[in-house]
């Protein structure tokens, strides 16, 4: 059996904060507030569910989503210190599609993660 493989899309951003204050932004901005807790959003058109599978404060958040056209699908967020602030990575992991409904919606999460990061910039004002 193949192995699979996986297209991933990473965004990065140096912040001049400390990295608690970014994660308080985060998790203030996802709703999140311990690990197994869920929420709704929108993937290009898809209703999603996010699910935390890891929540380890002030440094990694990683989100199980179920219900798009991927069968596997998770994003993960890493906050580092850096000496300017915190250095933020957020990643998207989705299997690699295998038809026109993965490939785009495999598009929409690539998309939409620039914006996700942007979303907790504007947070921190």
């Amino acid at each position: 059996m193949a192995k699979p493989v996986y297209v991933p899309t990473v965004v990065e951003a140096t912040l001049p904060v400390d990295r608690r204050v970014v994660w308080d932004a985060l998790l203030q901005g996802l709703g999140i507030t311990a690990t197994g807790h869920t929420r709704r959003r929108l993937v290009g058109g898809t209703e999603v569910t996010e699910t935390a599978i890891s929540v380890e404060p002030p440094w990694r958040l990683v989100l199980d989503v179920s219900g798009g056209a991927s069968p596997f699908h998770q994003e993960t967020v890493v906050l580092v210190p850096d000496p300017q602030g915190c250095l933020a990575m957020w990643s998207a992991l989705v299997l690699e599609p295998t038809e026109a409904a993965t490939e785009a919606f495999a598009q929409a999460v690539a998309a939409a993660v620039p914006g996700r990061l942007d979303a907790v910039v504007r947070r921190l004002g």
